[in-house]
Formats: C-alpha cells, structure tokens, sequence
C-alpha cells in the first residue's frame, strides 16, 4: 500500500430485510467510503441464493446510475445473501454481505366474517394517502393475487381430485 491512498470501506444498508416473493428489494452502497475521499465505483453479487433461484449479478437494477443503490426482485422463497465491493480505482475493499430473507406472503383465514365493503373502501382510502412509493402497489398487488390463486387452486384439487 503506498502512503497516501487506503483501501475503501464497503457497506450495504439495510444489512438485513425481510421480503416477500414478488417485491422488489432495494440495496443501498452509499454508506461505504474512502478515507481518501477517492470517487468509488460499486460491484455487486450474489454470495449465495436458494437453490433453484435464476437470479445472478445481471439481475441486479442500477437505481442511481454509480450503481450505488440497486434493487432486484428475488424469485424463490429463501435466503438472499448479497455483497458489495467498492474500489477506488487503486484498492479494492473486502466483500461487504447483506442478508435478504424471502418468505412466502400470509393471508389471514376467516371462515366466519365478511367485512363491508364500505371497510375495505375506507382502508384502501387511508392506505392510499401514506403511501409515498405507488410504483410498489402494483407489484404487491401481483403478489397477492399469486397467493390467492394459489390456494384458490388447492382448494379445487382437494375437492375434485378423485384419482
């Protein structure tokens, strides 16, 4: 190392989340520096995904164009884990890891209750006015719907499967 220029930090914010399939999951770099103050450019990987996953490095979205901030959208139910490695041109820093735990969306079972609709008008009303990213909806929405015709479909096999 010459003196003068130190090897960078990498760090990957948030270091852990929890997501569902479907979601876009969003990695933020921007925390890592260089003591120099050296312009960094961003590498990002997969360390490990869940077996069966088609996600790779080309998966990953550039959301600010450093590549400083990356989404992707996980495929499978499991663990994610995602490096980071930023480099000041001269020095390269060790692998930071972030860990992304996908798990399955859960839908409440009621037998006994149907809610007005004039509720979930209401709801969706209240819900609407927080939200600050609506370009999310859609994709949550797909998301629910995956589920609810899943278990849409278990219901029909279980109670037409005569073999």
């Amino acid at each position: 190392m010459q003196p003068g220029n130190s090897p960078p930090t990498a760090i990957i914010l948030p270091a852990e989340q929890r997501m569902v399939v479907g979601v876009l999951v969003r990695l933020d770099g921007r925390a890592s520096s260089d003591p120099d103050n050296d312009t960094l450019t961003y590498s990002w990987s997969f360390v490990q995904v869940p077996i069966g996953s088609t996600v790779s490095a080309a998966s990953f979205e550039n959301i600010l164009s450093d590549g400083s901030i990356v989404r992707f959208s996980p495929d499978l139910t499991g663990i994610y884990i995602v490096g980071l490695q930023v480099s000041d041109g001269q020095y390269s820093s060790s692998i930071a890891e972030g860990v992304v735990d996908v798990q399955p969306v859960q839908i409440p079972v009621c037998t006994d209750a149907l809610p007005d609709g004039r509720f979930f008008f209401k709801v969706l009303s209240d819900f609407w006015g927080l939200v600050e990213n609506k370009d999310i909806l859609p994709i949550a929405w797909s998301s629910y719907i995956q589920q609810a015709a899943g278990q849409l479909l278990e219901l029909f096999q279980a109670d037409y499967d005569k073999s």
